[in-house]
């Protein structure tokens, strides 16, 4: 909250294939886990987050197309 130049990336997750495990989280939700570096430039698109009235961040609208 309150930070200032943060950036959501999209990255498609079968272009990691063989080096993501997915695992169960505490709450029993499967997360993928990356074992290997993450590139910058394989996202697929990025945004720059602004911050709302409360400081929060603003997730674009266009996330889940």
């Amino acid at each position: 909250k309150g930070q200032t130049g943060v950036h959501l990336l999209e990255y498609i997750v079968e272009h990691f294939s063989g080096l993501v495990r997915w695992e169960e989280s505490r709450g029993g939700q499967l997360f993928p886990h990356l074992y290997s570096t993450l590139r910058l430039d394989a996202a697929r698109r990025e945004w720059t987050l602004a911050n709302g009235p409360d400081g929060g961040h603003i997730l674009p609208g266009d996330l889940d197309q």
